[in-house]
């Protein structure tokens, strides 16, 4: 079975691959991501409404965890960044065992590598920070600095100032 090098092509569509051959990425990631950027929420949403298994599916629903932030919808985009981060760990084990797909995977840092854990894991913290449910958020940072602690030990130093900084915000009422 082989594998679609995407390196250097912007132009990869699903015609792109070859009978047998193993897709590294969906398209709607890229256009999801701009979506996010561009702070279109309802657009991620619908692009990341019907799921891909492969590589590439782990960052789609960190997109759509993302867009259900940036909507207020907490218990939604936490459900959907505990699945990716399930998918970023399972496809880390692929990888492990795959040499081809492995490989070119990591290279494309397309794969469930520790960057992917580790942006969802804070995605699910910051979900929980901003809907003031300290307990939870305290909780996700503390998981986030222990991924991060061997590889950014900045970036564990920074979860734990965020998990000690969480309040909830006072009742308006």
């Amino acid at each position: 079975m082989g594998v679609t090098s995407l390196q250097g092509r912007d132009d990869f569509r699903w015609s792109g691959a070859e009978p047998g051959e193993v897709p590294l990425t969906d398209p709607r990631a890229t256009e999801a991501s701009r979506a996010l950027g561009a702070g279109d929420y309802l657009r991620v949403l619908a692009l990341t409404e019907e799921p891909w298994n492969a590589p590439a599916g782990a960052w789609l629903d960190y997109y759509r965890g993302s867009a259900l932030v940036g909507l207020g919808r907490t218990d939604e985009a936490v459900e959907t960044f505990e699945r990716a981060e399930l998918r970023f760990e399972a496809a880390s084990e692929a990888d492990e065992r795959s040499t081809v797909l492995g490989a070119q995977a990591r290279e494309l840092h397309l794969s469930g590598d520790a960057h992917g854990r580790l942006v969802t894991t804070w995605g699910r913290a910051r979900a929980f920070s901003l809907a003031g449910r300290c307990p939870e958020a305290r909780a996700a940072f503390e998981h986030y600095a222990a991924l991060a602690r061997p590889s950014d030990p900045d970036g564990a130093e920074m979860a734990a100032r965020y998990a000690a900084a969480c309040a909830r915000p006072p009742n308006l009422r």
